[in-house]
């Protein structure tokens, strides 16, 4: 594929979070602020950054979350009320540019910003944490349903990256792939050949994240799915 093609912008915040907790408690580094000055990136992700639930975030699969700043703007019209809740760093994104949009990226998008190269590796889920975050019991679900969840990525090249640097992809080698397609073959409720072939392409991509890797062997072996619920709302369904 033309590199020129690949979709580039500028990477307008850094972000940053230390544990803390929100008001019933849960331990969290939901909280995000932003860091100016060239930040040295990692494996484990940006250099500071920290999470409390290390089953679930952070990881080699999940070092740096990106999240298109395109998005606040939907979730301010959408809870009105709630508007101002609804800034850059609200998310617990780690890094917000313009575009890269979740259709526009594919799994295994190689990303470049300053020295470090990044892997796309998938999209976020959303959970609970978040819905309690904003008071919203359904938000975690709202924005699993809309799929502007961001996306999730591995460092490849370790390095330094900081705020206005240009930030592109320069390597796509599933462009057949983008989120939103990788989204409906994993999680949705066709089990048809067609389907099904797919899903099998997709367990055998080597830079998909080994979570979604395993759910795609579990669907694929026939296995009822995880309850989505606990990740929702923090509790399964009764």
């Amino acid at each position: 594929m033309n590199r020129s093609s690949l979709p580039s912008t500028i990477l307008e915040q850094i972000n940053i979070g230390k544990i803390g907790q929100l008001a019933d408690g849960t331990k969290t580094a939901i909280f995000k602020a932003p860091v100016h000055g060239s930040i040295r990136v990692s494996s484990v992700g940006l250099d500071g950054d920290m999470q409390a639930n290390k089953k679930h975030h952070g990881g080699l699969d999940k070092a740096i979350h990106i999240y298109p700043a395109n998005h606040y703007a939907h979730w301010q019209s959408e809870y009105p009320d709630m508007a101002r809740a609804f800034v850059p760093g609200s998310f617990g994104e780690n890094l917000i540019v313009s575009g890269l949009l979740e259709e526009e990226i594919c799994i295994g998008d190689q990303i470049t910003c300053g020295s470090v190269t990044l892997e796309v590796s998938q999209a976020r889920q959303p959970c609970w944490v978040l819905a309690k975050k904003f008071s919203i019991k359904e938000f975690a679900k709202s924005l699993d349903k809309s799929g502007k969840t961001g996306f999730y990525c591995r460092v490849l090249v370790e390095g330094a990256m900081e705020q206005n640097q240009k930030i592109s992809v320069v390597t796509r080698p599933n462009p057949s792939w983008d989120l939103f397609r990788t989204r409906q073959i994993l999680f949705g409720k066709d089990k048809n050949a067609i389907a099904l072939d797919a899903l099998r392409e997709l367990s055998t991509l080597p830079a998909l994240s080994v979570p979604w890797k395993a759910h795609a062997a579990r669907k694929l072996q026939g296995q009822a799915p995880t309850d989505e619920n606990i990740r929702l709302y923090g509790a399964a369904a009764p």
